[in-house]
């Protein structure tokens, strides 16, 4: 150990002797740096690579506290970091992460260069704000080192910084050091992050080739499978050995052989050096699956076929999502040309029976919303079916009171196919409304309870619908016909076929309809 001055820098009987020392220590350093750059190339992934640069940072200078930050794209708060403390701060082992982009040397990464500061030029530092915050958990700082580490473009993405020299002050030749240190940093951390990122593309190319639906496969040019991952046994149900036993026409479903085999003749002879098409395998199980076939050959250098290599997806879900989606398409047509003459008829017949501009709004609307409703409870399937007891509560819910027995509604799960549904759906509101207004639901004392049930007529199976109102006033027979008296009374009978009943008496309004069931499914399930 060198006898120390005032400053705690080297002492010696001369200029020269200082100048020999220094020279030495700078000789050692890089000696030291040389060696630090071999184990921070061996480091194994990119928070190794981090961290022994901070090892070797502390200890090629000689401080009691490292720390590296890894900036990407100015975001302090997602910074990797990595920290190295000398046993002097044993008690601080638990500090591992300082607070990102609070310290001073942020100061080095944004203007691009070294930032050296003694003890108290760190602390007379306009930009030093102390640890008030983290003294309890952050080693106090005693003088700064703080180097830039940038890319290859001359971008900072990172600073290594570090504090309390153990022999004084930080000097310039440790600043050169470090320079040199951030340099070699730069270098390795891009090489660990693109290390990285290549183990992590071929781990997961590995686990798409053996685990996902895509066979990759290899045939001669006869067709025959030479070699194929587990993908192709996913998709086809057949084991490896099995496979290496057919060919890709075997494979095949009978009606795109021919297809096939034009493409893979051309493609043998060389005149497609690769080829794509869409087509269906049949599997083990005999069920046919579709699948999307990328084919490309290898030829050697006179232009002979090789062996050609074959990458398969299975996109049977997605041809199918496909056929569902034409199929809805058109039923959307369908039912959006339905759905207008509904709104033009019931505009026409609201404007007919209201007698001012705000009961043809509040009608209008109204009837809209059912309709809207019904709709809903449809696209929700599909445009398949709407649940009966669903569209009942759904326009009843507002009148539902909570008082017991005041709304009853009985029956088993119906699921109404889309024809039956809209003119039920819109039927059910205007029993509501007509209730609302002058039945049942208008006060307190009324009940209403609606039943039904599948019921089989002449062989077919239908719906029995019973509205049954009691305890309001008594129901009075209109004077004109209304839209309400229309829709019950005619549009049921055509559009559904159904056989309707309505009367009124002293007990309330009594609906009954009986209509045939359609078991249809627009949409295919699979």
């Amino acid at each position: 150990m060198l006898p120390r001055g005032r400053n705690g820098q080297p002492s010696h009987p001369s200029g020269q002797s200082t100048l020999d020392a220094l020279t030495h220590r700078h000789g050692e350093q890089l000696k030291a740096l040389a060696a630090a750059s071999v184990r921070i190339a061996a480091a194994t992934s990119p928070d190794a690579t981090l961290q022994q640069i901070t090892e070797e940072a502390r200890r090629i200078v000689g401080a009691h506290l490292a720390a590296t930050h890894r900036v990407s794209h100015a975001n302090w708060k997602g910074a990797s970091v990595a920290v190295s403390l000398s046993e002097k701060y044993h008690r601080f082992a638990s500090f591992s992460t300082p607070p990102n982009g609070s310290g001073i040397y942020r100061r080095a990464i944004h203007g691009g260069d070294p930032l050296r500061l003694s003890a108290s030029e760190l602390t007379a530092h306009p930009d030093w704000r102390g640890l008030s915050g983290y003294k309890a958990d952050h080693p106090p700082l005693r003088g700064l080192l703080a180097v830039p580490i940038t890319d290859r473009d001359g971008k900072s993405v990172g600073v290594i910084m570090l504090s309390d020299k153990e022999d004084g002050d930080f000097t310039a030749e440790d600043e050169a050091i470090l320079v040199q240190l951030a340099q070699i940093a730069s270098v390795s951390i891009e090489n660990a992050l693109a290390t990285h990122a290549v183990r992590e593309s071929e781990t997961r190319l590995r686990a798409t080739q053996e685990h996902a639906n895509i066979a990759i496969g290899e045939v001669d040019e006869a067709g025959s499978f030479i070699a194929v991952n587990g993908g192709f046994s996913t998709i086809t149900g057949y084991s490896r050995d099995e496979l290496l036993n057919r060919t890709l026409f075997d494979l095949t479903h009978p009606d795109d052989v021919q297809g096939e085999r034009e493409l893979y003749a051309r493609h043998v002879r060389g005149d497609l050096k690769q080829y794509a098409l869409e087509k269906r395998y049949v599997r083990k199980d005999g069920t046919s699956t579709w699948v999307a076939v990328s084919a490309s050959g290898v030829f050697d250098d006179a232009g002979k076929f090789l062996y050609g290599i074959r990458i398969v997806q299975d996109i049977d879900q997605r041809k199918r999502t496909e056929e569902r989606q034409q199929l809805l398409i058109r039923e959307l047509h369908h039912r959006v040309r339905n759905t207008l003459a509904n709104v033009q008829a019931m505009l026409g017949a609201t404007a007919r029976s209201a007698s001012s501009i705000q009961a043809f709004y509040d009608s209008f609307a109204a009837r809209i919303a059912a309709l809207g409703r019904t709709h809903t409870l449809l696209t929700d399937d599909y445009w398949q079916t709407a649940p009966l007891r669903e569209m009942l509560r759904l326009e009843l819910a507002p009148y539902d009171d909570g008082t017991e027995g005041r709304i009853t509604l009985k029956g088993p799960p119906v699921e109404l196919a889309a024809d039956l549904a809209v003119p039920t759906g819109m039927a059910i509101h205007e029993l509501s409304a007509n209730a609302a207004r002058h039945g049942a639901l208008s006060v307190r004392s009324g009940r209403l309870f609606v039943r039904w049930d599948i019921i089989q007529d002449d062989g077919a199976r239908k719906l029995s619908l019973e509205w049954i109102e009691s305890g309001g006033p008594a129901a009075q027979k209109p004077t004109k016909t209304g839209f309400g008296s229309t829709l019950l009374r005619r549009v049921l009978s055509v559009q559904c076929n159904a056989d309707v009943e309505l009367s009124f008496d002293d007990m309330g309004l009594r609906f009954r309809m009986v209509a045939p069931l359609v078991e249809r499914r627009l949409v295919p399930s699979y």
